[in-house]
């Protein structure tokens, strides 16, 4: 027992043993800093992206797969349902964001390729989207820190007037 306390004594390695705890906890927050910093990435993709489609569906008056015969500027000013698809699945997946992670909402029905919501003039539309993202590096140093979800939620009324005479625009 006198051997031991005459080790605890000798302060020889201490500052290796500090420099060792030191060493460990940057390596976490550094772990932490990326972690924020590719989170907060997806945070912001989801919030850019679902202004977009708010910004579309409501100039649009809503969401279709064809393009509206009577709608101004036809096919180089609408946005179909699978063009919008893929613009989003192009724009998460820069975020690092697989297609089986995110999914979109019009007024609860899910975003597809092949979706139709047809609205008109001040109609209001509901706006969501979620992505699934994990924390890669901390949620093996805070246990339970492993999943999470962002949301962007909008809402937007229709711009466009869906017009029912009998003209076409030429």
């Amino acid at each position: 027992m006198e051997n031991i306390m005459n080790k605890m004594r000798n302060k020889k390695g201490a500052i290796s043993i500090e420099a060792g705890i030191a060493i460990i906890i940057f390596v976490m927050l550094s772990g932490f800093l990326v972690d924020l910093l590719m989170v907060s990435y997806k945070h912001f993709t989801v919030s850019r992206a679902g202004s977009y489609l708010a910004r579309t569906v409501g100039i649009q008056s809503g969401i279709l797969p064809y393009v509206p015969h009577q709608f101004p500027g036809g096919s180089k000013n609408y946005t179909t349902s699978s063009e919008m698809y893929n613009k989003l699945n192009e724009t998460f997946a820069s975020a690092g964001i697989e297609s089986s992670q995110w999914r979109a909402f019009i007024n609860g029905q899910k975003l597809t390729p092949a979706t139709s919501i047809q609205g008109d003039y001040l109609d209001k539309f509901d706006i969501e989207i979620e992505v699934d993202y994990w924390w890669a590096i901390t949620k093996n140093v805070i246990p339970g820190l492993g999943q999470g979800t962002a949301r962007a939620k909008r809402s937007v009324v229709g711009e466009y007037k869906i017009r029912t005479e009998d003209w076409h625009l030429d």
